[in-house]
């Protein structure tokens, strides 16, 4: 009887699995979806990945056409904004129980890796384009590796991803010269300018530049080691902002390593990455006195991927860019050993190919995930803005045409502009604010990018001032400039002839906001001081009786935000909302003309008919700005 019974069990089974759904089976199979890797993540009891601190236990299981690799490892999200923007395609990083060569021979065996969703670019290659591609040509140390797979989470497809190093310092990766001894003060720190302060930071005492230590982790570090590598990365900053900064011997270039210098900068330059100076990674080598700069990180929003900045294609990040250390690199530009070095090495790499070499890697690695893509789009919209995208376009192959344009407009861009930097001449008298006094101007602030505006567009005495959005009809937008004394000026609004004053009582902070009244030379609450802030184009505008400075009120970006009268101190040079772009806009054609508010001579052929237009006006702004 037994026999029979077991042969009625085998064909039921049979028959069972005969019908069984095939997606039901695909769960016990591993296999290549595109022509990709395609990367298996099992969680323990099918559980979610959704959150950055919470470790979650996996097994991996890599599929290529060599074979199957499988491990036991661990995952969690990653990112800023990554993880905040785009929660239907997350980023992820993963930590093996036994180092791992996921990248394969001649890359590191590690840990730790990253799995980087591009979910911010439609290309999905900016990344792998930068922080491999780019800084593997600038001839960085470490670059970040990018191997393209099809990633499936608990059984269910995610869409193309990006395996890449973890950036951290240790065997075949980041090379800090020694062993990372927790006794030793003068050893190896890889460091980051982050602009997120999402992990403990120390701040630089001039720039209040945010620093965080990766190596040695967080609690490994002994307070003296902490205290050296702040010592010594405030040495480097105050060289850097001090009045010697151009003297090889005083100044920053003899805490720097050039080569690294010029790459990192370069490398930002050339992909316009505008949070390039954001987040920033930098290192020290044991028994070394120098700042090394590297390695290339986090390129989503570079080439032209970032509508904050508009079109990015002929603009510097040094100028533009976000995060505080981007004041360091626009110091830089004082120095005409900086300038020679930027232009001496971009001529080398215009020489080696440089603009050749990234167009062709990107159709290399285009038609390397073309398969995947089309699985990916399938998941993800290809048309949905995501983030700070620029554009959106119907087909794949536009998206790629549009990072292959940047790459040649952006290349003709750095091509001229550093050879322009290293021509000019550098005088005492960079940074000084001149002006031309028949020229109405518009300021601007560099946090919320509104104008210094009249609430209400009122012309009476004692109106307010606020900030407001571009509006070039509107003359409340509108100001001339009086020089009073040589070192004071006064702003004068278009629409009602009165003069910016601070109605601050005595000299006690309290955040009052500014107003109009009556222009009257002899007031020391009308005249102000325009002092160049860190040496980007900004400027710190500080009253002569008060001695605080104007002000963005809380950083709002709404239209009619107070502009107040408020602390002046060290923090001018990167508080933007301290900040303001001063900038000429249409010829005052009522007044004589005359530059930097003492009468001078201009030359004839500036005005020759003796009508006055804005091309004479700005022949004659540019005539000022160089004499």
């Amino acid at each position: 009887m037994k026999q029979p019974y077991s042969l009625l069990i085998g064909l039921v089974l049979t028959c069972v699995l005969a019908i069984w759904p095939a997606n039901k089976l695909s769960a016990q199979t591993y296999e290549q979806m595109t022509n990709l890797p395609t990367l298996y993540v099992d969680v323990a009891n099918k559980a979610a990945v959704t959150d950055k601190k919470v470790w979650k236990t996996a097994t991996m299981t890599l599929v290529e056409a060599s074979g199957q690799t499988t491990a036991s490892m661990k995952i969690r999200c990653r990112g800023n904004s990554t993880f905040t923007a785009s929660k239907l395609k997350l980023a992820y990083r993963m930590k093996f129980d036994e180092p791992i060569a996921l990248l394969g021979e001649g890359h590191a065996t590690a840990h730790n890796w990253v799995l980087m969703a591009n979910a911010y670019d439609k290309t999905m290659l900016r990344n792998a384009l930068t922080s491999n591609v780019l800084a593997s040509f600038l001839g960085m140390p470490f670059c970040p590796g990018a191997k393209f797979v099809d990633l499936v989470l608990n059984g269910t497809y995610q869409g193309t991803y990006q395996i890449t190093d973890h950036p951290e310092a240790n065997d075949g990766r980041l090379d800090l010269g020694s062993e990372l001894d927790s006794k030793v003060a003068d050893r190896g720190y890889f460091l980051e300018a982050d602009g997120w302060e999402d992990h403990k930071c120390f701040k630089t005492k001039t720039n209040q530049v945010p620093v965080r230590v990766h190596s040695p982790k967080d609690g490994e570090y002994t307070n003296t080691q902490i205290t050296y590598i702040e010592r010594f990365v405030n040495q480097f900053e105050t060289a850097l902002m001090g009045n010697d900064y151009r003297d090889p011997e005083k100044g920053y270039r003899a805490l720097v390593d050039s080569v690294s210098l010029a790459n990192l900068y370069i490398g930002t330059e050339m992909c316009a990455n505008p949070d390039g100076f954001y987040s920033m990674y930098m290192y020290k080598k044991a028994g070394d006195n120098h700042l090394y700069f590297g390695p290339m990180w986090d390129y989503d929003i570079a080439y032209g991927n970032d509508y904050r900045k508009g079109d990015t294609s002929e603009s510097l990040m040094s100028d533009i860019g976000f995060g505080v250390a981007r004041t360091w690199w626009a110091r830089m530009w004082g120095d005409p050993w900086f300038r020679q070095l930027i232009n001496r090495r971009w001529k080398e790499l215009v020489a080696q190919g440089i603009e050749a070499h990234l167009l062709a890697k990107v159709d290399e690695m285009a038609a390397e995930i073309e398969e995947s893509q089309k699985l990916n789009y399938k998941k993800h919209s290809l048309t949905t803005v995501v983030y700070h995208e620029c554009v959106t376009h119907s087909t794949y192959a536009e998206y790629v045409a549009d990072l292959k344009n940047f790459i040649t407009k952006h290349t003709a861009f750095l091509t001229k502009t550093f050879d322009l930097k290293a021509a000019e001449p550098v005088t005492e008298e960079d940074g000084k604010f001149k002006f031309i006094d028949n020229y109405y101007y518009r300021i601007k602030n560099a946090n919320n990018n509104h104008y210094v505006d009249i609430s209400g567009q009122s012309s009476a005495s004692g109106a307010m001032v606020c900030t407001w959005e571009e509006n070039t009809a509107w003359l409340s937008q509108q100001w001339t400039i009086r020089s009073v004394g040589g070192e004071y000026v006064q702003f004068i609004n278009r629409l009602s002839g009165m003069a910016l004053n601070d109605p601050t009582p005595g000299t006690t902070m309290s955040s009052t906001q500014l107003n109009v009244v009556a222009a009257d030379s002899t007031s020391d609450s009308q005249l102000w001081q325009v002092v160049d802030a860190n040496g980007t184009g900004v400027y710190n505008i500080i009253n002569k009786k008060t001695q605080f400075g104007m002000n963005n009120n809380a950083g709002s970006s709404e239209n009619g935000n107070k502009v107040i009268s408020y602390t002046s101190d060290a923090r001018n040079a990167t508080s933007l909302n301290r900040q303001w772009y001063i900038l000429p806009y249409e010829v005052n054609t009522d007044d004589i003309l005359h530059g930097g508010g003492e009468d001078e001579d201009i030359p004839e052929d500036l005005n020759k008919d003796g009508v006055v237009d804005s091309q004479d006006a700005m022949r004659i702004y540019e005539y000022i700005q160089n004499h």
